[in-house]
């Protein structure tokens, strides 16, 4: 018989954010506004880290007109 084995798949914590804007010089390398602006303009209110990088890199490289 094969035994299947769980895969122990950890779920990342999610934050608000605000928390996330507060540490987004630790987590993402820019200031608390560009976090903040990047996070209303995506709409987020509650994310992972992770979602939450890739939201800021993304604004970060728009371009400013």
């Amino acid at each position: 018989k094969a035994v299947a084995k769980a895969a122990h798949v950890q779920a990342e914590s999610v934050y608000t954010a605000e928390e996330l804007a507060a540490n987004a010089g630790k987590l993402f390398g820019v200031r608390t506004e560009c976090a903040a602006a990047a996070l209303k303009a995506a709409g987020i209110k509650e994310c992972t880290v992770s979602k939450a990088g890739e939201t800021v890199k993304t604004f970060m490289k728009k371009e400013v007109r």
